[in-house]
């Protein structure tokens, strides 16, 4: 048996706001190691001090960072740890992965120090410059439980050392084939009750509003890997492009464990490629039907609309789900033939109607600014989101192309010089933020992303609510919605944006 200390580092903000991770991707290698009979020690910076947020000046923007403060963590790390692991689920992380480390060495020299996660999935070379003794590319279950039965490291897949100066390893690491083996995530680590406790109501989009409600969710993945190829996409450096799943009765048993133990009524169900076994995902949700565990759910990363039809959806509106998010991404078929996605534009409209028809609350993930995207194209997709609201979509969540580290889509840029600010590394990308605008083309710049942004948001959710909606974008246009939510208290905004959308949605109806 060997002892190793897992810490889920700070986060970067771009408000002064706490944030609440639920550790899932730690969650299961706890329970993994454990199973294996590996003494394991959690540090969660972002649970034990919510308060400790500090200003950080990047080149281009100005961040907060949250959580406890390096020396802190590096404290409560045990003398005895065989190893230390932290994980960096973003490439956000590459600053705060540099500085904790070298705290770490600080203190606990002789102690090999793992990262694990998205972003040294895809820039392992970083720890060439960091004091980092190895680098986990891919599921990270395996090459840990293997390094801690005593394994050479340079011999396991996907762990990358260093050597000279020189990087070392092979390949992406082995995962585990039956998902099943995995125990459910070790929940209790990362303080998933007193997290659920403590959170209270909560603000959610219904439609074109935003409602109070009481609620205790938690996130659940019932697959790994995508069998797609977006070209925006970085899963697969972690997860690969084999999809794997979970039984149905492995997946409802845990659904089962959640609600008995930690009394949850929803669930974010996170897979990047849910339902793709179509006999399997019909068998959950009966389960969840039989079982009638007065439970909701939803799809908030998106759901693939091909593998939907009335009599999927009839299900997974009678099993509980409250939100259906579909991944569209764009509304030009030549566009989507670039974005790798492989999606069928009518197929969307049938199931947007069935939707309709089955009241099932839906939303959609559109992606403007990928290169090849021309004004004509862009308009093609407003007109092709508002023909869909007509059918009943009212909720589009509208995101600037993004090119994360290495995907196909940041090579493509990098290979044509079309980075506006070519030290991509410089800049922290948060989902909204004007830093997502990046990317320049013949066909557009950053000024005119953000345009195509705003006139997006402003036509599309405006299908039901015109009146409201068009207020929304004139107050964030001229800088006055921010002032008004300054000054006015969270009660009093949030009652007067609810006049405000009843009273235009009446005058929109004709009462």
């Amino acid at each position: 048996m060997k002892k190793i200390t897992l810490i889920n580092p700070p986060w970067y903000n771009n408000t002064k706001t706490p944030i609440k991770s639920m550790n899932l991707g730690l969650s299961y290698i706890v329970a993994y190691l454990r199973s294996k009979r590996h003494e394991v020690t959690a540090i969660d910076a972002l649970f034990d001090d919510e308060d400790h947020i500090v200003p950080i000046r990047f080149k281009y923007q100005q961040v907060y960072r949250v959580g406890l403060s390096y020396e802190e963590i590096a404290q409560r790390i045990p003398k005895d740890s065989d190893f230390i692991a932290i994980s960096a689920p973003f490439s956000n992380h590459a600053t705060i992965i540099k500085e904790l480390s070298a705290h770490i060495k600080k203190i606990h020299p002789n102690r090999p120090i793992v990262i694990g996660g998205t972003y040294p999935s895809t820039s392992r070379e970083d720890i060439l410059s960091m004091d980092v003794d190895y680098a986990v590319c891919g599921e990270g279950e395996i090459p840990l439980e293997k390094m801690l039965s005593g394994e050479d490291p340079a011999a396991i897949r996907g762990v990358y050392s260093k050597k000279n100066g020189k990087l070392m390893g092979k390949g992406r690491a082995d995962t585990i084939t039956n998902l099943d083996d995995i125990p459910f995530p070790a929940r209790d680590i990362f303080h998933y009750q007193e997290i659920l406790d403590a959170a209270g109501p909560a603000r959610i989009r219904v439609g074109t509003d935003i409602v109070t409600r009481e609620g205790r969710g938690v996130p659940i993945i019932t697959s790994r890997g995508c069998p797609y190829d977006c070209t925006f996409c970085s899963i697969h450096f972690v997860h690969g492009y084999r999809w794997r799943y979970r039984s149905a009765e492995n997946v409802l048993a845990e659904i089962t464990e959640l609600v008995n133990k930690y009394h949850v009524n929803g669930l974010a169900i996170i897979d990047d490629h849910l339902a793709g076994k179509r006999d399997r995902f019909i068998k959950i949700l009966d389960g969840l039907i039989e079982r009638d565990l007065k439970i909701e759910w939803g799809t908030p990363n998106g759901i693939r609309v091909d593998y939907l039809d009335e009599e999927v959806m009839e299900k997974m509106k009678k099993a509980g789900c409250s939100s259906l998010v579909l991944g569209i991404q764009h509304g030009d078929p030549k566009m989507l033939e670039r974005m790798g996605t492989k999606l069928d534009l009518n197929k969307v409209e049938d199931v947007v109607r069935i939707g309709s028809k089955l009241k099932l609350d839906m939303a959609a993930f559109f992606i403007i600014g990928h290169p090849g995207e021309d004004r004509k194209s862009f308009m093609r997709t407003i007109e092709y989101g508002r023909r869909l609201g007509k059918y009943g979509l009212k909720d589009f969540r509208i995101n600037i192309a993004r090119a994360y580290p290495k995907t196909k889509l940041f090579n493509y840029c990098k290979e044509r010089d079309l980075f506006v600010k070519r030290d991509t590394e410089n800049i922290l990308i948060f989902p909204g933020d004007d830093t997502e605008a990046n990317i320049k083309t013949e066909d557009f710049n950053p000024k005119e992303l953000l345009w195509r942004r705003n006139y997006a948001k402003r036509k599309l959710m405006a299908v039901e609510n015109n009146i409201y909606w068009n207020i929304v974008y004139y107050a964030e246009r001229f800088k006055v919605k921010n002032l008004f939510k300054t000054l006015l208290p969270e009660g009093v905004w949030s009652m007067a944006k609810r006049f405000i959308y009843n009273m235009s949605k009446r005058v929109v109806a004709g009462k």
